[in-house]
């Protein structure tokens, strides 16, 4: 065994010498008088033990093990600390610095100091094991299990690290976050097996190409976020990040070679100037900016994306209280026969707060993003159904139909078809006075359950209509793979003024529709000429501004009902 005594008093290091050559241990002895010429030795030689005394001529025993342990590591030897006095408060101090044992040269005996030196190093093996051991919980607890690349919890503390920095290092940081586009499609059409081993080839491209960063994690689902160094006018991460655009565009698992896309946010900030938080908001605002320009395509944070953003933030939370303040209101648009006879209305949604009318379009796809539209519907089947009670019973027309739009997330929602039956018993009316829309976006998420709910609805007597067809998702395969009783044709098919192209197209659409016995109804209804086209095509149902704009149930039973 080798050891280094660190030890200036000869007298004490001769009844060191003594102990030992009494004991039974196999043993080296190399002595230094001062804690500077022990690091030399150490560096040169290697011991298994250091027997230190706690006052030297350069430095206390404590200050040597602090400065040894941050020298050398902490778990590189074992160290008994020596003294003449019985402090048990220095002792402890000792021990908390990184000391093994700390002995009062009083109690020095051959059996003892054995016992010390050999407990020491168990103690030294221990503290090894479970710095290893908190080393790999520490990696674990860091990666993320799948791609094996950081995750979110350790991507945000190294974002604040390092911009706590005082931007010697580095003049700026950028945060990129990477968002793979429609993945979700490829987890319900494919499984999630498929779906994961799509993402582990995402990272390694995502590692591969940008070579030049401080930290890749995986942050989410099919996100990933990328922390760079670079300069204030971003040329030195603009050329990898637009790799990314071109390199991810065909990935191949199992066999299966996929189209793929991602959306990517870069947020550019001064070192030592922003909030972690805030920085990884503003990336995040200019994914969603790429996302909804196309996709496929890269965007850097700007000041006006914040405003926009903001307005969004500040509908999100006042959606939350808009039922409460019953500031929802339900309108009709009516239904036309050719004939211009009113066979049936469209249930549409309006918000007014505080005096501002909110269009559908700004708050509906919010409401679907935070998951509030299935209180929003349930208000809404409610409330269309109270309504068109009364427009039956004021009417005494038992055969018009309420439409009613039923959004992506309620068909998901295993409760949806219960509740709607509920509604309908409790205002006395039967599925063949509803018709409930959906967009074929519906039909592309969520297909098993989507089609499950749909089903039901079906069995049950309610009739399908597929809105909007023909803005750019429609699909043959949706006609017949799901239970669609009516197609909703768009009104920019259903222009008056077309090409014989165009002419040829609608003609064969209206044709291909009926011959799957299904009905038509005719969006965009403008003008004149587009009713005389309908008659020509046998559409059913027109819809439109030229016959009649949304309105509130007194105004519709004064113009159509009086």
């Amino acid at each position: 065994m080798d050891i280094l005594v660190i030890e200036d008093d000869l007298l004490d290091f001769e009844i060191l010498k003594r102990a030992f050559s009494k004991s039974s241990m196999q043993f080296r002895l190399v002595k230094a008088s001062t804690s500077e010429e022990a690091f030399t030795l150490f560096k040169k030689d290697a011991f298994d033990i250091i027997l230190l005394d706690f006052y030297l001529p350069d430095q206390t025993g404590l200050e040597f093990i602090t400065t040894f342990k941050h020298e050398f590591g902490e778990d590189e030897v074992a160290i008994v600390v020596l003294s003449h006095e019985a402090n048990p408060d220095v002792a402890i101090q000792c021990v908390e610095a990184g000391a093994e044992d700390y002995l009062t040269k009083t109690e020095i005996t051959p059996a003892r100091l054995k016992q010390a030196i050999y407990h020491s190093q168990a103690r030294l093996k221990l503290r090894k094991q479970l710095i290893d051991s908190f080393s790999q919980v520490k990696y674990l607890a860091e990666r993320d299990s799948l791609t094996g690349l950081a995750n979110r919890r350790h991507f945000e503390q190294t974002l604040r690290d390092e911009l706590s920095l005082n931007g010697h290092a580095h003049t700026h940081l950028a945060v990129a976050i990477v968002d793979l586009d429609h993945f979700k499609h490829i987890n319900d059409s494919h499984g999630h097996d498929v779906g994961d081993q799509l993402l582990i080839q995402v990272a390694m491209h995502i590692s591969k190409l940008i070579s030049d960063n401080l930290l890749i994690a995986r942050i989410g689902g099919d996100e990933f976020g990328i922390l760079l160094k670079c300069n204030e006018h971003q040329q030195s991460i603009d050329l990898e990040l637009k790799s990314l655009l071109n390199d991810i565009n065909r990935v191949k698992v199992n066999g299966i070679e996929f189209i793929t896309s991602v959306s990517i946010g870069v947020a550019v900030v001064p070192f030592g100037n922003a909030k972690s938080e805030d920085v990884l908001k503003c990336a995040d605002i200019a994914m969603f900016k790429a996302k909804n320009s196309g996709r496929n395509r890269l965007c850097y944070f700007e000041d006006e994306m914040q405003a926009y953003f903001d307005k969004r933030y500040a509908i999100e939370i006042a959606l939350h209280s808009a039922l409460d303040n019953n500031e929802f209101d339900i309108y009709f648009q009516p239904v036309f026969n050719v004939k211009k006879d009113v066979v049936g209305v469209e249930a549409l949604i309006r918000w007014i707060k505080e005096g501002e009318f909110i269009p559908p379009d700004e708050f509906i796809p919010i409401a679907e993003e935070s998951t509030i539209i299935n209180d929003i519907g349930y208000w809404v089947l409610h409330a269309a159904m109270d309504k068109f009670k009364q427009l039956i019973n004021e009417t005494n027309n038992d055969e018009l139909v309420l439409s009613i739009n039923i959004s992506p997330v309620q068909l998901t929602d295993q409760q949806l078809a219960g509740h709607i039956v509920q509604e309908l018993i409790k205002h006395d009316l039967r599925p063949k006075h509803i018709e409930l829309e959906i967009t074929e976006t519906a039909l592309m998420v969520n297909t098993e359950e989507s089609l499950d709910t749909l089903e039901q609805l079906s069995d049950i007597g309610f009739s399908i209509a597929l809105d909007d067809f023909g803005t750019g998702f429609s699909s043959i395969s949706h006609l017949i793979d799901f239970p669609i009783n009516t197609v909703k044709i768009d009104k920019s098919i259903m222009l008056s003024s077309q090409s014989e192209r165009q002419n040829k197209l609608i003609h064969g659409l209206a044709f291909m529709i009926h011959s799957l016995d299904m009905d038509i109804v005719a969006e965009g209804v403008d003008n004149p000429e587009t009713v005389s086209l309908c008659d020509l095509l046998n559409i059913e149902r027109l819809q439109g501004f030229y016959l009649s704009k949304p309105q509130p149930l007194s105004v519709l039973k004064q113009t159509f009902f009086s």
